[in-house]
Order: structure tokens, then C-alpha cells, then sequence
């Protein structure tokens, strides 16, 4: 494994403090924009840890920066969604987990089985950026199989990861410093 390679690894056991810290400092997005009116608007969301460290990889090789994720105008609505059915399609901006109304549709869709959480808010935003307001019945279905239902193979849980390939580790938290530490030291010697 090359020193890039391994860096790029152990980026992984950066906190969203650490890594947003970075970010700010070389000017790297990690908010999510919306257009609205035909203009770019950034929004209080934030991009997942894996979308933010693949831009961080690719200034580290390159000295690139990558722009931000841009939801299109044809996903965005602000309109409070009522009479919810499955046609209904879900735009950014009214995906609501406290609406009972949605839930229950949704549940209807997936036998019982959908629950608000991390796989449905990536699955979700693939489809915005891929440019598509999804129907609850096509997200629904694209819920009930989706890929990213691992979240073990996600940066984001990179306890679980370590966890699997080595066991329960009581120090956990002092390895996860330590390594986020070295990579700290290395990236704020880039000269970028």
C-alpha cells in the first residue's frame, strides 16, 4: 500500500469536526446547494462523510477542488406535503420523518418495513442528484432493495468496520484518535 493509498484509508477515522475543519480551511464544499429561481443556494444540509472525503482524496492528489453536490430545481419544493399517496413524489425540502401521513404510506409500500434513518436519506438523496423527484412507490421499492444497506462498508462506521475485521476493541476510541491525529499532521503539512 502506497503512502497516498494508506492515508486515504485512515482518513476515515476522521470526526465530522476534524474533516469539515479541513474542508473550510482549503475552501472544499461539503453543504449541500439547491437551485432555486435559477440560482445556486447552499442549505443547512450536509453532504455524507464518503462524498466529503472523496472530494478531500482528490484535492490531496490533484489540488482540486471538486464543486458541491447541486440538487436541480425540478427537485426542490418547499410545499408541504398533503394527501399523500403513492403517486406523490418527494422532493427535497419535504422529506418529513415526522409526518405520520408519509410514514404510513411508506410503510404500506414496504410491508412494514421502512424506517426513517441512514439508508433511507442516502437513498433518497441519490436520487435527487441523479435529478429525479421519485414517486413514494419508486423510492419505496428502490428502499426494499437497495445496495446501500450495508452501512458496515461505509466510511461512516469505520468502528464497525474495525470492529468486524478485528473484534470488540475496548480502545477503540483512543485507536481513532491517534490515527486521525497522524492524519491531521499530514494533511496540514500540504502545501495546497
Amino acid at each position: 500500500m502506497d503512502k497516498n493509498e494508506e492515508l486515504f484509508q485512515e482518513m476515515n477515522y476522521l470526526n465530522i469536526k476534524e474533516y469539515q475543519g479541513f474542508c473550510d480551511k482549503h475552501k472544499i464544499p461539503y453543504h449541500i446547494h439547491i437551485m432555486v429561481d435559477g440560482r445556486l443556494k447552499k442549505t443547512s444540509e450536509k453532504d455524507r462523510k464518503t462524498i466529503v472525503l472523496a472530494r478531500m482524496r482528490k484535492f490531496v492528489a490533484s489540488g482540486k477542488i471538486e464543486g458541491p453536490t447541486v440538487f436541480a430545481e425540478n427537485v426542490v419544493s418547499f410545499i408541504k406535503l398533503t394527501n399523500i399517496a403513492p403517486t406523490t413524489k418527494l422532493h427535497f425540502g419535504q422529506y418529513d420523518k415526522n409526518n405520520t401521513q408519509f410514514l404510513k404510506v411508506m410503510k404500506s409500500l414496504t410491508g412494514g418495513k421502512f424506517k426513517d434513518g441512514a439508508i433511507a436519506r442516502i437513498l433518497i438523496r441519490e436520487f435527487w442528484t441523479d435529478g429525479k423527484a421519485p414517486t413514494l412507490r419508486e423510492y419505496a421499492k428502490a428502499w426494499l432493495v437497495s445496495e446501500v444497506g450495508n452501512l458496515e462498508n461505509h466510511p461512516e462506521a469505520a468502528y464497525l468496520t474495525d470492529r468486524r475485521a478485528n473484534g470488540p476493541d475496548a480502545d477503540w476510541k483512543a485507536l481513532r484518535i491517534k490515527k486521525a491525529k497522524s492524519v491531521l499532521a499530514v494533511l496540514n503539512k500540504l502545501d495546497r
